[in-house]
């Protein structure tokens, strides 16, 4: 590469011939900026880690992220029909805290498996499901032929979800496509469609159903109810297609079967008279349906090839048999409108409500904390419990942190004898951004150029930097420096005053004899002074070319990379071979068109010397002749190729010296703490969730840190429910599995405490356990509630918060028996079997 003399000696030249390429902007790589990076790939300053995703389903149409806080759950209730161990249908009303008790393999995970299969079919459209997104491994169904009741194909899974729609709305994108027909209506879909035309819906439901199918499980039917009665359905048509099958007497459509009459004007003389629209039925009634007893009629949909809508895009009704459903032409945009809307926004709905529920299940990982520092890429879940301790890190919410450190502390709740702290690992830099790339680029320097007193050898390193750049151009010295000889030899024979005029063409030559003749001079002794003194200057040029090709050196650039670092380059162009097989182009092309260039530099001379005789047509002869040779001067050329050369040079230097001062801070920094590899390991390790904090589990009696395998079983399967309970925004249904799994009896019972303080949000806890000791605190703030006798700041309960559901096999169905609470805490329905009888059998 070229040695300082190179860098600097051109200088001047550079400063003559390229003033618009020193005067550029200043380069972005600044010195000291985090961003500065060499050459060698070790220099380069590590993004920040990128959070791992995977997800095993292909989305067509991916749901829309949940909203901070839900209001109040979409879904209140669930029917379930033929689905594991559910043969005839079962009902699920959902309440702020529903629990679902009974014997082992009773078919209480059955009802939170149901919620993870119907969240497969709305959003992946997948009806032969194995693994689940909620459910993560926690939940495998094992296909359709695992999952049909009895393993019975000829049954129909049917799924029935009972909804809230008081604050439903078309969704945003559907609306605007709904509203594209009518653009007088100012862009509010729903609002024409459910205002004065329509009643808003209130309630509804919205059921699926699964059959086997000739080679493969489908879904064969979407239905829809809205404040309750049926609209209609989307089920498959024999032999292919889709077709809605609606209810022309549902009160929705009575502003299509029953619009205002469209008035008649007719004019009779000056007169207009108005007459009533003689058709003012807009929906044709079809005969009643001898199968279900609804009144119904027929539509195809086009582009369907499942009864599932493809969501935020309207249903596209065939035109003919819409046509004959509807009596009016106008009407027929209007209800393909409010049928997309229904059956496409609230199946959207129910969509996102499912893809937002939270479950955790029956077993979460011992010491997910060791999971997650490790680095892997597997992606945390809520299903195994490890999302609550990415949540806590990621999360930038404090004061959950505090509550959930609060709630294992406190003596009047859970009192684990332990409590959570946000510890700071290291501050090195005043910006924690920078913290995890900077380690790990320390990391990558130590791998490269570690030393064994476990250092980093920077002169080792701006050794490699500067051995990268002259193997960028070793290459094609040798042949350019062979030019360069080739070149000095002949200007140098033509500088000694050997004439060059038989390497011209005889048209130079014939031309400036003419010339000669015409304007009565000595050419040849005015010629060879000016070919003399263009020699000379080709030489020096030449001469501090070769100078600076032939003191390429990895000893001057090392030099020159460990030096302070300086002002940062102004020409942003690094150093590349496309410059130096430019340059060997070039010397080629000028060897070859050197001596023309002299003889004509000689004319224009040997112009300028001549007696002034006919001034103006020699002067303009002269001009002509100069401009000629300066716009094919070759010299030019090299002059301004070796400056764009030396500025790109002089930019790759000095961005490698900015990079080492950068990395000698870096190490500097990293090293004065006196790191061991291994702890700079477990650093990163700690970080790379949270580049600020790691979290602890720490004595609440002597403040120490302990590990997660040293605490027990138990506290690693409480502190996600801890964290699920109390989180602000958990989306509108949190299900789980045991909440009380390897726990004491005593915190059992507090779990009471936890589940019911958020209960007034309206959101809803789905609980499978076989906790007596948590039913028995829930019932005991319900009387405390009731007497006026609830202790200070212990959470109030209702009776109409709380739903217990008995589920049992009888005849080898599921049963479940829902068990009312009176406002003292009593149960009102009797127990089957008796309520936890084990115990009075066991003391009496």
């Amino acid at each position: 590469m070229m040695a300082r003399s190179l860098l600097i000696g051109w200088d001047e030249m550079a400063d003559k011939t390229m003033p618009d390429e020193r005067n550029r902007r200043p380069d972005a790589d600044a010195p000291g900026a985090a961003g500065a990076s060499g050459d060698a790939s070790v220099a380069r300053t590590s993004d920040s880690a990128a959070a791992a995703s995977q997800d095993g389903n292909e989305r067509v149409d991916a749901p829309a992220p949940p909203l901070a806080k839900a209001a109040a759950p979409l879904i209140t209730a669930v029917e379930i029909e033929n689905f594991k161990g559910i043969g005839r249908p079962m009902r699920v009303e959902f309440r702020p805290i529903t629990l679902l008790f009974g014997n082992n393999s009773a078919g209480k995970s059955t009802v939170l498996h149901a919620l993870c299969y119907a969240h497969e079919i709305l959003s992946h459209r997948d009806v032969d499901v194995h693994r689940t997104e909620i459910g993560g491994d926690r939940v495998d169904l094992g296909g359709f032929l695992n999952f049909i009741h009895a393993h019975d194909p000829v049954r129909t899974v049917r799924l029935r979800f009972e909804l809230n729609l008081e604050n439903w709305r078309v969704p945003r994108a559907l609306d605007e496509k709904i509203v594209s027909p009518f653009d007088s209506l100012g862009g509010d879909a729903d609002g024409y469609l459910f205002g004065e035309r329509s009643p808003r819906p209130k309630t509804g439901w919205l059921e699926l159903h699964v059959e086997s199918g000739k080679r493969q499980p489908v879904l064969a039917s979407y239905e829809l109810g809205v404040n309750d009665s049926l609209v209609g359905r989307l089920h498959a048509r024999r032999p292919t297609g889709v077709a809605l099958e609606f209810s022309p007497a549902h009160p929705l459509l009575e502003w299509a079967r029953h619009a205002p009459q469209k008035p008649l004007i007719e004019q009779e003389g000056d007169v207009q008279i108005i007459r009533p629209d003689p058709q003012p039925v807009r929906i044709r009634e079809a005969p009643e349906s001898e199968t279900d007893g609804w009144q119904q009629s027929q539509i195809a949909v086009l582009g369907l090839a499942t009864p599932l809508p493809y969501w935020n895009e309207l249903l596209v009704l065939d035109p003919h048999e819409l046509a004959r459903s509807v009596s009016d032409d106008d009407q027929a945009p209007e209800f393909e409108a409010l049928a997309s809307a229904l059956f496409v926004g609230i199946g959207q709905a129910l969509r996102d409500e499912l893809a937002s529920v939270r479950y955790i299940g029956p077993t979460r990982d011992l010491h997910p904390a060791t999971t997650i520092a490790s680095g892997t890429t597997a992606p945390a879940s809520w299903a195994d419990g490890s999302a609550a301790w990415t949540y806590l890190h990621d999360r930038p919410r404090r004061d959950l942190l505090d509550e959930v450190s609060a709630w294992l502390a406190r003596e009047d709740r859970l009192d684990t004898g332990y409590e959570l702290r946000a510890q700071n690992v290291v501050t090195i830099f005043e910006e924690s951004s920078q913290l995890v790339p900077a380690m790990r680029e320390y990391q990558r320097l130590r791998e490269a150029f570690g030393t064994a007193e476990q250092s980093v050898d920077l002169d080792q390193w701006a050794r490699k930097e500067a051995r990268t750049i002259v193997e960028t151009v070793v290459p094609y010295t040798p042949r350019a420096l062979e030019q360069c000889n080739e070149l000095r030899t002949l200007l140098s024979s033509a500088a000694d005053g050997v004439f060059v005029d038989e390497l011209t063409d005889d048209l130079d030559r014939e031309a400036f004899r003419a010339l000669s003749e015409e304007l009565q001079f000595d050419g040849t002794a005015d010629l060879k002074a000016g070919i003399r003194t263009a020699a000379k200057r080709n030489i020096e040029l030449l001469d501090s070319l070769r100078q600076g090709l032939s003191s390429w050196s990895v000893d001057s650039l090392e030099s020159q990379i460990k030096e302070s670092a300086k002002a940062a380059p102004r020409s942003a162009v690094r150093l590349t071979p496309e410059h130096c097989r430019r340059l060997n182009d070039t010397l080629d092309e000028w060897k070859r068109a050197a001596p023309r260039q002299l003889w004509r530099a000689g004319v224009v001379h040997a112009l300028r010397t001549a007696p002034k005789k006919k001034r103006r047509e020699h002067r303009d002869r002269t001009h002509r002749l100069e401009e000629s040779v300066r716009k094919s001067d070759i010299s030019i050329k090299i002059e301004r190729l070796v400056a764009e050369l030396q500025d790109a040079t002089r930019a790759t230097v000095e961005k490698a010296r900015v990079n080492y001062q950068r990395l000698a801070t870096l190490v500097s920094k990293m090293e004065t703490r006196d790191f061991t590899r291994q702890e700079v390991d477990d650093l990163f390790a700690a970080m790379a969730v949270d580049p600020t904090r790691r979290l602890q589990i720490v004595t609440t009696k002597s403040g120490l840190p302990v590990r997660t395998s040293d605490v027990g079983v138990g506290i690693s399967q409480l502190l996600p429910v801890v964290v699920a309970a109390l989180d602000p925004d958990r989306p509108g249904i949190t299900a789980i599995e045991q909440p009380e799994l390897h726990l004491h009896p005593r915190l059992q019972v507090e779990l009471g405490d936890l589940f019911a303080q958020p209960v007034d949000d309206g959101r809803v806890f789905l609980l499978e356990n076989h906790s007596e000791h948590l039913m028995l605190r829930l019932l005991r703030r319900i009387e405390e509630t009731h007497t006026g006798e609830l202790p200070e700041g212990k959470p109030p309960l209702k009776p109409d918060q709380v739903s217990a559901l008995f589920l049992e096999q009888v005849d080898g169905e599921v049963r479940a028996t829902r068990l009312r609470i009176d406002e003292t805490g009593e149960f009102i329905d009797r127990w089957p079997h008796g309520f936890f009888r084990e115990r009075a059998a066991e003391l009496f």
